[in-house]
């Protein structure tokens, strides 16, 4: 005997299924932002990280909300779930905010997809001849896939900022050797190369980089590059994994594209203790360090230093007998058309630091690190191209680069 009631009771079970699916409540997050430093920001970008225990491709969309209106955001996936771990999620998306100012967002899941920006204006990312393009509406960063050189070209309306190849990341090891990172080709299980993020609001690169030294010992290198649409900069941290304590310290050299005559000289300044500025003539450089030399914090020193004719002397010092502001590891290289805007993270705090400047265009970072260092070494600046004059280019300050607004996730109160 057959039976008919089977297929209907079928269908109920399936549509309550659905309707149960459908009523689920949707998760959601509240995001605190935070400005501490007292800068006003403009557009500035953001990134949030929360988890979610759903599957990816289960999870649906994410909505932002400021208040009721619903934020401009790219939602990317950093690590997938596993059986007893959630996914990881990065949401990436631009504020204004007043010094000091705090405000409170929403995140939830939703069926509905978040707005993009106006056509042509966002980020794109493309892949050619052994290259990676990150092109801004009016501004393309070049990554040789090695990451050779550090960045290939820079260009600014079809105006390449670099002058030749650079050496790029360099790291400085304790037997007085230095090696230029280089990544070697990967492998589809083992990528030296992973695009974190791909859209329109917020492109990541990472690289993976191993390297074994003569004595047997091996170094681990992480060069994560953040490009954000709201801002012309571009982000660069980098991780050395050094269980046997091999690296004395590590640096960034780049040589920019600068145009000096007699009545156009180039200008550098630092952020030394309030503001130090000089002109720079032909084969003239002038560098600022600050921070530990191998001794306690509360010992720190700054200086600037001036080379010309190939002597150097010191330009500015520490006043005797009084307490200044602190220092802060900003600088600016430019001509009367460019400006290259640096800025270091944690500069000086743990570590002796140095920002060099040249009239040819170089700039050379160095982080030196104590006698006794940890596994863990990390340097992280920012390259920020504007143009001249920076207070009108930048549209905001060196200390805005490194002194970003706090972000905190947590899950909402049912």
């Amino acid at each position: 005997m057959v039976n008919t009631k089977l297929p209907t009771l079928l269908s109920c079970i399936v549509l309550a299924q659905l309707v149960v699916a459908s009523a689920s409540p949707a998760e959601t997050w509240t995001i605190e932002v935070r400005e501490t430093s007292g800068i006003q920001r403009f557009g500035y970008p953001l990134t949030a990280t929360f988890q979610t225990a759903k599957k990816p491709d289960a999870a649906g969309g994410f909505l932002l909300r400021d208040g009721n209106r619903v934020v401009s955001a790219q939602f990317s996936l950093i690590e997938q779930a596993t059986a007893d771990k959630s996914a990881t999620w990065e949401a990436d998306f631009t504020l204004d905010l007043l010094p000091n100012e705090s405000r409170s967002l929403s995140l939830e899941t939703s069926k509905e997809s978040p707005p993009e920006p106006r056509a042509g204006r966002g980020l794109k990312l493309e892949r050619s001849d052994n290259q990676i393009h990150v092109r801004h509406p009016s501004l393309e960063f070049v990554v040789n896939d090695d990451l050779k050189g550090l960045f290939h070209a820079i260009r600014i309306s079809g105006d390449d900022w670099l002058a030749g190849t650079s050496r790029g990341l360099v790291l400085d090891l304790k037997d007085g050797t230095q090696r230029q990172l280089t990544i070697a080709p990967g492998s589809n299980q083992n990528p030296t190369l992973q695009v974190v993020k791909s859209g329109s609001l917020a492109i990541a690169l990472r690289f993976n980089h191993q390297e074994t030294l003569p004595g047997g010992q091996s170094l681990r290198s992480t060069v994560q590059l953040d490009f954000p649409l709201g801002k012309s900069w571009a982000k660069v941290d980098w991780v050395v994994d050094d269980q046997s304590d091999l690296v004395k310290g590590v640096g960034a050299e780049l040589r920019l594209r600068l145009d000096q005559d007699a009545k156009q000289p180039i200008l550098g300044d630092f952020g030394a203790n309030g503001w130090t500025y000089a002109v720079l003539r032909a084969d003239e450089a002038i560098a600022f360090q600050a921070g530990m030399q191998h001794r306690s914090p509360a010992e720190s020193e700054w200086r600037v230093d001036r080379t010309q004719a190939g002597k150097t002397t010191p330009y500015v010092l520490p006043s005797t007998g009084t307490t200044g502001p602190p220092v802060q590891g900003w600088a600016h290289l430019m001509d009367r058309k460019r400006c290259t805007a640096i800025a270091i993270d944690k500069f000086a705090d743990h570590s002796h630091d140095t920002i060099q400047l040249a009239a040819d265009g170089q700039i050379a970072l160095r982080r030196q690190f104590g006698a006794a260092g940890s596994a863990k070494k990390q340097f992280t600046f920012w390259l920020h191209l504007v143009s001249f004059p920076p207070q009108l280019g930048a549209a905001t300050s060196p200390q805005s680069m490194q002194m970003p607004p706090e972000v905190s996730v947590r899950p909402a109160k049912s």
